[in-house]
């Protein structure tokens, strides 16, 4: 996760059991809530993918770009 401190953005995510179950094991293992486990899971899926095509964060596109917009 980025180190500047935003408000986070509220999501419904909707999981099946197994997935909770893995997601609730691993967050206790690692000491994290389930939000930070997922947030983990997810920045690294992210920074995996940009490694992979060469592409910037979407971060740094928006500060390069102000206009650029990340509403859907």
């Amino acid at each position: 996760m980025s180190s500047k401190h935003t408000r986070p953005i509220d999501y419904r995510l909707r999981l099946t059991e197994d997935m909770h179950q893995w997601l609730k094991a691993n967050a206790e293992k690692n000491y994290r809530t389930m939000m930070a486990e997922i947030n983990m899971h997810l920045d690294h899926a992210r920074e995996r993918i940009e490694k992979q095509s060469g592409t910037k964060k979407a971060d740094d596109t928006v500060e390069s770009n102000p206009s650029a917009s990340t509403k859907i």
